[in-house]
């Protein structure tokens, strides 16, 4: 129902038969997000989980928007050079 919906609404919406692998180049938590946050997470020991929870949720919270902004703004050329590689792994 949602892909037809989706179809229906948005022209350039890509189908999932288009969609890429789920390829840690083409995913923004993957590729960016997630090092940020643990860098900046290891730097305090975690006794429990809520702990580790509660930073990782303050450091998204805290996440400045032109730093969000810049590594969304990187996809594009990301998925590029996926295709470049005829959707192999690219270098970093």
């Amino acid at each position: 129902e949602t892909q037809a919906w989706l179809l229906e609404n948005l022209p350039y919406h890509w189908s999932p038969d288009l969609w890429p692998p789920s390829s840690t180049d083409c995913n923004p938590l993957d590729y960016f997000f997630w090092g940020m946050v643990k860098n900046k997470n290891n730097k305090h020991a975690h006794n429990t989980l809520d702990s580790l929870r509660a930073t990782i949720v303050e450091e998204f919270a805290n996440m400045k928007k032109d730093v969000v902004a810049k590594a969304c703004g990187r996809f594009r050329h990301r998925i590029e050079m996926v295709v470049a590689a005829d959707g192999g792994y690219i270098e970093k």
